[in-house]
């Protein structure tokens, strides 16, 4: 028998419970990495999983060195690296002020 789906382990769908969520945020106006990518010039905020956890964030993607897309954990490998082991990344353009700027790893 297959042990349970990992929310870290990109080869394999998202969980129920993984994919309501991005659902959830997509009604909202968020948007899938995937399918469109975020504006560079433009602050956005992000949800993404990598290594089995929600991380969030705040950052404009034009200030990011494209070299950090190699070290894990930074703004430009968690959002914009295709690479990534990360298997969900959501983002929408900031209201400015609102949330800090991140990464922020969030329990899970």
């Amino acid at each position: 028998m297959e042990s349970p789906q990992s929310v870290g382990d990109y080869r394999r769908p998202l969980p129920q419970y993984v994919a309501a969520w991005r659902d959830s945020l997509l009604e909202r106006g968020w948007h899938e990495y995937d399918g469109h990518p975020p504006p560079e010039q433009s602050m956005i905020e992000y949800h993404v999983i990598w290594r089995g956890s929600i991380w969030s964030g705040r950052c404009r993607l034009r200030d990011q060195r494209w070299s950090d897309s190699s070290i894990p954990g930074s703004h430009a490998y968690l959002v914009a690296a295709s690479f990534a082991d990360v298997p969900l990344r959501l983002w929408r353009e900031a209201d400015n002020g609102r949330s800090p700027v991140g990464p922020i790893k969030r329990d899970s």
